[in-house]
């Protein structure tokens, strides 16, 4: 899928199954280094926006938004061990 990526100039494109048995198409795009927008959509018409920030390489914040469920904020806290 990546030389597809590269022609309609997205960073990501995923197709799949849910667990409803409906298709589901995603595509996203880093519009800044640590910014990232994905737009969902399905074969019922559910649309969907994940956008993920990134403000330390440690710390991760993300928003997912879909039409059928309440909104969603998480904030992720990672640490390497190396």
């Amino acid at each position: 899928m990546g030389t597809l990526e590269d022609a309609i100039g997205v960073d990501q494109l995923e197709v799949g199954v849910g667990t409803d048995g409906s298709v589901q198409v995603g595509t996203g795009k880093y519009v800044t280094d640590d910014v990232y927008v994905e737009l969902r959509s399905n074969t019922r018409g559910a649309p969907g926006v994940d956008i993920e920030w990134t403000p330390r390489n440690n710390v991760e914040v993300s928003a997912e938004i879909e039409s059928e469920e309440p909104p969603k904020l998480k904030i992720q806290w990672k640490r390497d061990y190396d």
